[in-house]
């Protein structure tokens, strides 16, 4: 038997976490970061009105059948939906004693089954167990509604599934004995690794492989049983699984072993469903913006993960979007109907080698352009040289982007807030920024929150055209214990430096893109505090529907942050808190 402790590490970009023991077990999480030098250079770009071209008529959409959702809704008095499920896979789904799917993932299918209101959100019968040999044809043929149970939102399935927004985020990582001196999967060159032929493990070594040039003896086992003893017998020097499969093989049950650090691959884990189901996937998403927003994720996960396995701030939950309490709709206002884009945006970028873009402002009085728009042109451009395309900024654009998107004058829009109220004419992807309400402060007062203001005169600077404003300093002032708040608009940066020289504002509340530029240029005048009150995400929209351009768009924004172009433009030209950690699809 072997002896010593099992000593578990978890991989996620740029935090490093040791855990302490849980059970007789002792579990070590270890997060390394994926980063390789930035590797572009920015290419030309024009701003010149796009020629009108007869492609670019408004996009109407073209039926190719009936959406999931015709199915779930056939007895509209009693609406069904059936999730396709693995029946053997803890701690995401299994079936337990009393014959229960239960696990993390068969909870969110339940809270997805309640928030549409189906009777029977609770019955046995929301589940069908699949395997991976079946699933893909029971969803494609219309069995199943939605495929759950460790489906990884892969580059090669987005290509004939569709999927929600990613659920959690997995590792695939490598197990050798305690007695090893090797500590990292690097010190794995020129050993002998072990993968389960035909799994996602054997994949992953493959690509890490491939990417980093190391080179390895892969043996293909028929099961994993068969590793652990090849590991014991050191017939192998380490065997490759996914983080939570070695979880529930091996804790409690075999001493002895460890984890090496890092990961060979992440894994995002999503809900798929079939392709250009776009009224089913909103709906989806939406309902895991409505559990993150009550914090039912959260709760999920609690109780599934204790906090040594799995960390709070390494949950994947999805960000809710503006609007999301106003979209009161029902299942049954969803359209049935399965429809494809007109004009499809990388057949006309492969025909005309141009991406037209809407959403950048115009320059002010000096040729000077926003934060924001700085940063978006930068990404943009950069963006567009990796698809071997021109992108052509269109003038006087800003705050039009979405009308310009759906109406098919514009391929793609920059620097939009995702929100509910558009959602049936474009979609909204990418969120690659947040920008929310931050306080600014006279250089030399000891302020740093709304409880500071106490022993102030209360004195707040607001921006003039911004009425959200003084409210929402108001509930944060009050939940601090500070009431009686008094307001001074702002309508310019020469107020700003008026009213911070004579002292007439203690506190600056404004948007971290107007605050941020102002604090960075007269350091010596004023200064931001750390925290962001607010958090508003900030992405890309695309034409609605046009799934194939969409998934484009999502995966060059993954590959310009795996290669630190996207974190290294951040630093040097936004710089409004720290980069997003923005996931990667395998």
């Amino acid at each position: 038997m072997l002896k010593t402790s099992y000593e578990y590490t978890k991989h996620a970009r740029g935090a490093l976490l040791t855990l302490s023991a849980m059970l007789c077990v002792t579990f070590i999480l270890v997060v390394i970061a994926f980063s390789t030098p930035a590797a572009a250079q920015s290419g030309a770009a024009t701003r010149v009105p796009p020629t009108l071209l007869p492609s670019n008529v408004p996009p109407t959409s073209v039926p190719l059948g009936a959406s999931a959702l015709a199915k779930i809704l056939v007895n509209k008095d009693h609406p069904h939906l059936t999730i396709g499920i693995l029946f053997n896979a803890k701690p995401f789904a299994a079936l337990d004693d009393s014959g229960q799917v239960v696990g993390f993932e068969a909870d969110i299918g339940r809270a997805i089954a309640q928030d549409w209101g189906l009777s029977d959100a609770d019955q046995q019968t929301l589940f069908r167990q699949v395997t991976r040999q079946n699933e893909i044809d029971l969803l494609t043929n219309g069995q199943i509604d939605l495929l759950m149970g460790k489906v990884i939102h892969t580059r090669a399935a987005d290509e004939t599934l569709d999927f929600s927004d990613s659920i959690f985020v997995n590792h695939e990582v490598a197990l050798t004995l305690a007695t090893s001196p090797k500590r990292d999967i690097a010190d794995l060159a020129g050993q002998t690794i072990g993968v389960v032929a035909g799994s996602a493990a054997e994949q992953a070594v493959a690509e890490w492989q491939k990417q980093t040039g190391t080179q390895a003896t892969i043996k293909r086992l028929s099961m994993f049983d068969e590793g652990i003893k090849a590991l014991a017998a050191a017939q192998i020097d380490a065997l490759v699984d996914d983080r939570w499969s070695l979880d529930a093989r091996v804790r409690g049950a075999i001493a002895g072993v460890k984890l090496l650090t890092g990961s060979f691959r992440d894994e995002p884990y999503a809900i798929a469903m079939r392709p250009h189901d776009d009224n089913l996937r909103i709906l989806v998403n939406r309902t895991l913006q409505h559990l993150a927003k009550t914090e039912r994720f959260a709760k999920l996960y609690a109780e599934s993960f204790s906090k040594a396995d799995l960390p709070p701030d390494q949950y994947t939950i999805p960000i809710p979007w503006v609007g999301l309490d106003d979209d009161k709709r029902a299942i049954t206002d969803f359209s049935t109907d399965l429809l494809l884009p007109a004009q499809p945006v990388l057949a006309r970028l492969s025909a005309q080698k141009v991406l037209r873009v809407a959403g950048v402002g115009n320059p002010d009085a000096t040729g000077k352009y926003s934060l924001l728009d700085t940063f978006d042109q930068a990404l943009i451009t950069e963006m567009a040289q990796r698809w071997k395309v021109t992108p052509q900024f269109i003038p006087d654009s800003a705050g039009k982007g979405e009308d310009m998107v759906a109406s098919g004058a514009a391929d793609l829009a920059v620097g939009v807030e995702p929100h509910w109220g558009s959602v049936d004419r474009v979609d909204f992807v990418g969120i690659y920024a947040t920008h929310g309400y931050r306080l600014m402060v006279p250089v030399g007062r000891t302020i740093n929150n709304f409880a500071d203001l106490l022993a102030t005169n209360r004195w707040v600077g607001v921006f003039a055209n911004d009425p959200a404003a003084f409210p929402t300093a108001e509930k944060l002032a009050k939940s601090a214990g500070v009431l009686n708040l008094k307001k001074l608009e702002i309508n310019s940066d020469d107020d700003i430096m008026q009213d911070i020289a004579s002292q007439n504002v203690n506190v600056i509340f404004g948007d971290s893109l107007r605050l941020v530029p102002y604090a960075n240029a007269n350091p010596k005048l004023a200064k931001l505090t750390d925290k962001q009150y607010t958090s508003n995400p900030i992405a890309f929209a695309v034409p609605r529907n046009d799934s194939d351009f969409r998934a484009r768009v999502d995966e060059t924004l993954q590959d310009m942050a795996h290669d630190g172009f996207y974190q290294k433009l951040w630093k040097d030209q936004f710089n409004v808190g720290d980069p997003l950690p923005i996931g990667y699809w395998p």
